[in-house]
């Protein structure tokens, strides 16, 4: 809001707010300043009137219809779920209703759901912030929500050093999993070999399922592409890559290149068969739902992966233990909570594959451009713990940096060209000596 003087007797007044984003800026004439005041006290009474009938759910839905352009089908059903399972009771507030003194009691209820990990609550308490933050620009209103913190969390002394993964397979358990795959039907074949794909390169799920047999030649992949699966109704739609890196080749060990021959050799006898088909699954790219339903019931089927009620120690299914947002579940026969391990995502493939690599000595700028990471920062943010398997390997060589080399015999000014190291022993370096004086 402005008021300016044209001339001698005139005012201008400039009034500036928002409605739904759009910026509008009405401005008007006046003969008198006190006519020009009056004006623009009326202007903010509008502006705060249609903001206060905003109510939260107007700035949900405003903040989902945003998303749909700009993120995956299966990251804007998560967005969704999250609003409407832990906002339910904001939704029919109106914004200029939600204090910061609200967001904290409804922060305290989230904290207190011992069901779900750090991780998850702070992922739907940054999702409230992102809906205030824009809600605050779009309708012109204070965001109560700029107080409200994250989930911290409390070392008595020891950090987990597998914070940042869900779970390392070993080349065993992988082994036992890829064995328990049925070859049954076509759609059996075409899900083991991904399996195998993605163990063996550490790709994305997506990036496997935008692979086309034209992308593959002598043992190399070449990635450009990424079967999204935010496309309904359309699964070979693909899209880009989720960073530039990302657009790389990646070499594959000969078993898995005799297991993509195997496969060649099947489809090859289909009619129509050509390169632009999808390696794993034809014409069409396999769907998120069947890849995990079959790496799950593979683990399973492994025997790797049996967990009972710790009340009654009845075998949960498969169900059970892969609930996507929960660590604990109702025992379906005793009723009562019972905490879940770990799961075992397929994504862990990628990240059991990283690891073993790092782990076998390959270096880690190596590793981040095979795993198409942005930076070297990346790779050494999510594989800490192994980083951190250096280091203690690294401190445990640390005494032998007190030892030096040196020559036992003196040679003579004839020999000191070509110097001879006939004897050497280990003493303590001069600088590190504690005996040593002056």
């Amino acid at each position: 809001m402005s008021i300016t003087k044209i001339g001698k007797s005139k005012w201008r007044a400039i009034a500036s707010y928002r409605v739904n984003g759009e910026l509008r800026q009405p401005s008007k004439v006046f003969y008198s300043e006190r006519e020009a005041l009056e004006w623009e006290r009326t202007q903010m009474l509008r502006r705060d009137a249609s903001s206060a009938k905003v109510t939260f759910q107007d700035a949900v839905d405003l903040y989902v219809s945003k998303k749909e352009k700009t993120v995956q089908e299966e990251t804007l059903a998560a967005i969704t779920y999250k609003l409407n399972h832990f906002m339910d009771k904001l939704r029919p507030m109106k914004l200029s209703a939600i204090k910061p003194i609200t967001l904290e009691k409804w922060r305290k209820a989230l904290v207190d759901q011992p069901e779900y990990s750090d991780k998850y609550k702070n992922e739907i308490i940054n999702l409230c912030k992102a809906v205030f933050k824009m809600a605050a620009k779009m309708w012109e209103v204070k965001d109560p929500s700029t107080h409200l913190e994250i989930v911290r969390k409390s070392f008595d002394g020891d950090v987990d050093e597998e914070d940042t993964i869900t779970r390392i397979l070993t080349v065993r358990e992988f082994q036992l999993i890829y064995n328990a795959l049925p070859e049954k039907t076509d759609q059996d074949k075409y899900h083991k070999a991904l399996i195998m794909a993605t163990w063996s390169t550490g790709w994305r799920r997506g990036e496997g399922k935008a692979i086309q047999w034209k992308n593959y030649t002598n043992g190399v992949f070449e990635i450009r592409k990424a079967a999204s699966g935010k496309h309904k109704g359309d699964r070979s739609r693909l899209d880009t890559t989720k960073t530039r890196s990302s657009v790389r080749r990646i070499n594959v060990d000969e078993f898995c290149d005799d297991e993509l021959k195997r496969l060649l050799a099947f489809v090859s006898n289909v009619e129509g068969h050509n390169p632009n088909w999808f390696m794993f699954g034809g014409l069409k790219p396999l769907s998120n739902t069947q890849i995990l339903d079959r790496w799950r019931n593979a683990l399973i089927a492994s025997g790797l992966f049996r967990y009972e009620c710790e009340h009654c120690h009845t075998f949960l299914d498969h169900h059970d233990l892969y609930m996507k947002y929960s660590n604990s579940v109702i025992c379906p026969k005793c009723k009562q909570k019972t905490m879940l391990p770990t799961p075992v995502r397929f994504h862990d493939l990628r990240h059991s594959h990283a690891t073993i690599l790092i782990n076998s000595g390959v270096p880690v700028s190596a590793v981040s451009a095979r795993l198409g990471h942005s930076s070297i920062n990346m790779t050494l943010k999510v594989y800490t713990h192994v980083t951190k398997q250096a280091v203690q390997v690294m401190i445990e060589k640390l005494p032998n940096l007190h030892f030096v080399d040196i020559l036992l015999t003196r040679e003579t000014p004839d020999q000191q060209k070509t110097p001879s190291y006939r004897g050497l022993q280990h003493t303590w370096c001069p600088t590190t000596d504690p005996n040593r004086h002056g």
